[in-house]
């Protein structure tokens, strides 16, 4: 059985991309630890409240600082969210309930966070 002149141009291309293939760089973090506001948002269950899929950046980065060693503050409003976070990395994601629209509550806000975690080495507001 012959090969078709296609197949064999085929087969040449894949095995081309697949030796140009690298896999994608890991992130770094220069910071031990990092508040992100807004690691809730974006995060919406489907079918109901025992079964969630979480979905947007604030969450996706706060996984991906997880993942590389450095420990998140993770605040939002929707404290099952942030406690599935916390789960799914423990002792490396801390919990803060607020809603960063009480604009009145800020000063308060920041006056706990920064006597609960002296180390902060990086803020990032995902609004």
């Amino acid at each position: 059985m012959t090969t078709k002149p296609h197949r064999n141009e085929f087969e040449k291309a894949i095995k081309t991309i697949n030796l140009q293939f690298k896999p994608p760089i890991a992130m770094s973090a220069p910071y031990q630890k990092v508040l992100l506001i807004g690691a809730t948002s974006g995060i919406c269950p489907i079918a109901d409240q025992r079964d969630l899929t979480l979905v947007g950046i604030g969450l996706a980065l706060a996984e991906k600082y997880a993942e590389t060693g450095t420990h998140v503050v993770a605040v939002g409003r929707r404290r099952q969210q942030l406690d599935a976070l916390a789960d799914k990395y423990p002792g490396k994601v801390s919990v803060k309930i607020f809603d960063i629209s009480a604009l009145e509550k800020i000063p308060q806000f920041v006056e706990e966070v920064i006597a609960e975690h002296t180390d902060l080495g990086c803020v990032f507001l995902n609004r």
